[in-house]
């Protein structure tokens, strides 16, 4: 097909952006992407032109609506060119679920839905049952990057007709986190002036080469990164998404001249930079550009310090077709903790009242110009309290310099409101960010019942860096008021963050469980969401028994359980009155499947519970790293594993291990270790056929967790990790020789006491009862057990050791068959594989004091963790948190380790 000739388009439309590139560089790189040949503006052109005929031959032309769900790469880019061209493009998260791509699609109503026809996606089957027009993306591997072709009937001929500057080009939807979700229409004028307002600003030109790493559905990368670059005659590379150990070798490939990221990305390059010290030195960069949340100045410090380069700060929004300032490059002033000066459009500060206001006085950022939206589609409230005189409402506090420079303060609805005083999470986010051990931070409002709000903070810290919550807040206490100090800091592995890699502050309460005490934080979160009542008798049934558990005055049927505030403990008594009621003995593990009164009620109804595994459950089975098997404890259920999910690193896969017989497959045994290890060996290999494998276990699955290691490495398999949180390692604790028969017998049972006395005091007021009921329960029904036993003639067993008369014969004497397993059981050193021992903070008293537990002389490559708290308790709210940072920690730990093996092998057979 031959170029299109110039007097076939006009105006500032995204075609003519594309078409007057590709007249003055007919044969320079447009499009790049690993592994791919360069695509040249004049066979991007075509492509376009090709695409808008064939649309148009569908039926589909200026202002007709068509979604998109195309994975990152350089078809989402040249899809979105080609579509917005002569349509309207509404590009999707291929990453979304089936429930969010129903409301997109019932929302956005397109006339057609482009999807990349090797994608697994339910949004297809969706669009069809909407009645929405299907067409398969087939890219074309072979051929330049973001070529691919419209799987479509043979359409009549059409002559491209391609949008004019009024039409709209691109819609999208706000993030939703306060409220719906609204539709942002930009027009074809606005995205030309938005592209052309970032290429002044940053000086591009046709030698340009843009790296991109952000996703192409959002505002950011589309314009920020793809359509500044067409405008300027540049290139720019189309990579996967953001990998940041991928970034460096993309960045040694392409020699980019410049990035942009959100400052989340920025921390892991620079966490990666230390291990790319080659890529750093052959840098071709300009500059750096952060755009979409705020930067803070000591990342920002770093990074012109590790690539020697300006490192400039933007400041865009959806609604302002992205960018509105930013700080200019040298030798202009650059000012850190500005977002820069505005850039083709106008910036002012507005109060309450609508009143504009004067420089270096604070109040709601407000702007307007050719690139701002319209208005909300179909929203007319929302457009009555965003726009006041021709201003857009940014929702963002600040003030301009003296200079015109702005500073954002922070976000209307992220303010802390504590007691009547108004504060800035952002200036406590710099603070903490000031530590040596913090690598990041987010601070947000804590529900408080005296004050309304109270302040927390979450945070990540730097690599190998030790540091508790009262250090840092003695820390912040020299350099903020007294009632800025967080009262809660929660350390995690990462830092909550939307699908554009942006904090989310608004609801991270409720994320991390912390609120109210007595009212789950998750709960409250769900008060606002849609009810859906039970409608089924079986649902109602199900729904009494959930309010009354987990003390609710109202429970929709799609409600999640753990979300609820739901545990194991609570789950052993709602499964015991499922079984009065239905009649069904289901394993606790069904909830993780089934968290739900409606998903749960299609499963008692099935004849039965069926589960492809009998012993093998998953808890998380997303990611992309190497799964990590969790072996039950002594009970043999594997739920509390669950609460590890929430803090864990989002790329690691966790399934669990539970007891022989729980699934129902076959009956209930007593074994050993090594019978238990071998049967859950069997499963795992079935799973997993080769290492490395990674195994934990908490307190007796501890143990099981060491065997299994053992017997796979006698088979030759390569055994990664093996984590044990706070087990004791066979024949420990030993008592010591000068206590008493009856301090031995107390010193024995004081850590349970302890344990239990520990739990019930960090248990919410409203739960207690709850607590008290799961523990009596299980007492009450072991001394009945007993009691029978003895009824029943077994006098014979009172000559044997004590423990043998509790011998279980019932899935409620599960502890005890698990500590007879473990007194059973001896542990044979194996130097083979690293154990990682993640020991309680709190021992028992009146034991010989061991910092091993007893695994000293049986793992000679052992690893220790100190964790807060009990034995037993460690995996649960809410010590899990802290357990599950410095078990992401030991895993990165053990995965590097592999590499570096891998490495000196390959090393030492190569010639």
């Amino acid at each position: 097909m031959e170029i299109p000739v110039k007097n076939n388009y006009s105006g500032e439309t995204v075609f003519a952006l594309l078409a007057n590139q590709a007249h003055a560089h007919r044969d320079s790189a447009a499009i790049l992407a690993p592994g791919r040949r360069a695509f040249a503006y004049e066979g991007l052109l075509c492509l376009v032109n090709r695409t808008v005929s064939t649309l148009n031959g569908l039926g589909i032309g200026r202002s007709d609506r068509v979604a998109t769900v195309v994975p990152n790469g350089p078809e989402a880019a040249t899809v979105f060119l080609s579509v917005a061209a002569g349509a309207t493009c509404a590009p999707l998260n291929p990453a979304y679920r089936a429930a969010e791509f129903e409301f997109y699609l019932q929302d956005l109503k397109p006339k057609a839905l482009v999807i990349s026809a090797d994608l697994d996606s339910p949004a297809r089957n969706l669009a069809r049952s909407l009645g929405i027009a299907v067409i398969e993306l087939r890219p074309s591997p072979d051929s330049p990057a973001g070529v691919s072709t419209l799987e479509v009937p043979a359409p009549a001929s059409a002559i491209a007709t391609f949008a004019e500057p009024s039409d709209i080009a691109l819609v999208l939807h706000t993030s939703g986190t306060t409220s719906r979700p609204k539709i942002v229409p930009l027009t074809q004028s606005s995205l030309w002036q938005s592209a052309e307002n970032i290429r002044r600003s940053l000086e591009l030109g046709p030698a340009d080469r843009a790296l991109n790493i952000m996703p192409l559905f959002h505002v950011h990368g589309l314009i920020g990164c793809l359509l500044s670059s067409i405008a300027s005659g540049a290139s720019v590379v189309c990579t996967p998404g953001f990998e940041a150990p991928r970034f460096f070798d993309w960045f040694l490939e392409f020699r980019p001249t410049w990035y942009t990221a959100v400052p989340t990305m920025h921390q892991a390059i620079l966490k990666q930079s230390r291990r790319y010290p080659n890529a750093v030195s052959r840098s071709r960069l300009h500059f750096i550009r952060s755009c979409s949340s705020a930067l803070p100045p000591q990342v920002m410090g770093a990074l012109e310090e590790v690539f020697r380069v300006p490192v400039v700060e933007a400041y865009g929004m959806t609604e302002a077709s992205h960018q509105m300032t930013c700080n200019p490059l040298p030798p202009a002033v650059r000012k850190p903790g500005s977002v820069g000066i505005p850039t083709g459009i106008e910036v002012g500060i507005m109060d309450e009242a609508g009143k504009l206001l004067n420089r270096e006085q604070t109040g709601e950022i407000v702007i307007r110009g050719a690139s701002v939206t319209r208005g909300y589609d179909n929203h007319p409230e929302a457009n009555r309290d965003a726009f006041v005189d021709g201003w857009f409402r940014t929702g963002d506090l600040g003030h301009q310099d003296r200079d015109g420079y702005l500073f954002i303060s922070g976000r209307t609805k992220e303010m802390i409101n504590r007691g009547g005083e108004k504060i800035s999470p952002r200036e406590i986010d710099e603070a903490l960010m000031d530590h040596p051990a913090v690598a990041a931070a987010v601070a947000f409002a804590l529900p408080d019942p005296r004050l309304g709000e109270d302040v927390a903070a979450a945070v990540v810290l730097a690599e190998n860096a030790r540091v508790n919550d009262a250090d840092l807040r003695n820390f912040l206490a020299t350099r903020l008021a007294d009632f800025k100090v967080p009262r809660e800091i929660v350390f995690a592995s990462e830092i909550p963050k939307g699908p554009t890699g942006k904090p989310q502050r608004i609801g991270l309460a409720g994320r991390l469980n912390l609120g109210v005490p007595g009212e789950p934080a998750a709960a409250r979160a769900k008060a606002d969401a849609v009810y859906l009542a039970p409608r089924t008798e079986l649902e109602q049934q199900l729904a009494l028994l959930w309010k009354k558990f987990l003390r609710l005055d109202r429970v929709s049927i799609q409600d999640n359980y753990f979300e609820l505030g739901g545990d194991s403990s609570t789950a052993a008594l709602l499964f015991a009155q499922i079984e009065k009621l239905t009649g069904r003995s289901l394993p606790l593990a069904t909830l993780l499947n089934a968290p739900t009164i409606e998903t749960l009620a299609a499963v008692i109804q099935c004849e039965r519970y069926e589960s492809p595994w009998e012993c093998l459950v998953a808890i998380k089975p997303s990611g992309s790293k190497p799964p990590l098997f969790c072996v039950h404890g002594v009970g043999g259920n594997v739920l509390s594993y669950y609460g590890l999910v929430r803090y864990i690193d989002p790329d690691q896969p966790l399934y669990g291990i539970q007891a022989v017989g729980l699934s129902g497959k076959r009956p209930r045994r007593n074994l050993n270790v090594e019978q238990m290890a071998e049967i859950y060996l069997g499963e795992i290999r079935v799973f997993q056929p080769s290492g490395p494998y990674y195994l934990a276990g908490s307190s007796f699955g501890g143990l099981v967790a060491y065997e299994i290691a053992r017997q796979l490495t006698a088979l030759g398999e390569q055994v990664a990790f093996v984590g044990l949180f706070d087990t004791r390692g066979p024949g420990y604790p030993k008592l010591l020789s000068t206590t008493t028969k009856w301090q031995r017998f107390w010193d024995r049972n004081r850590m349970r006491f302890e344990l239990h006395w520990e739990n019930f005091v960090v248990t919410p007021p409203g739960e207690r009862l709850t607590y008290l009921q799961v523990k009596t329960h299980r007492f009450s029904h072991a001394t009945r057990h007993n009691l029978r036993q003895r009824k029943n003639g077994i006098r014979n067993a009172v000559k044997q050791r004590i423990d043998r008369m509790f011998w279980p014969d019932s899935v409620r004497s599960a502890n005890a068959a698990g500590r007879w397993a473990a007194r059973d059981y001896t542990a044979k050193p194996d130097d083979s594989f690293a154990v990682t021992l993640f020991r309680a903070s709190n021992q028992p008293r009146g034991i010989v004091a061991d910092p091993t537990l007893g695994w000293g002389p049986i793992a000679s490559n052992l690893e220790i963790y100190e964790t807060p708290g009990h034995h037993g308790a460690l995996v649960y709210e809410p010590r899990s948190r802290v357990l599950a940072r410095q078990l992401t920690e030991a895993l990165e730990k053990a995965r590097a380790r592999i590499v570096s093996q891998d490495e000196r092998d390959y090393a030492e057979t190569t010639p």
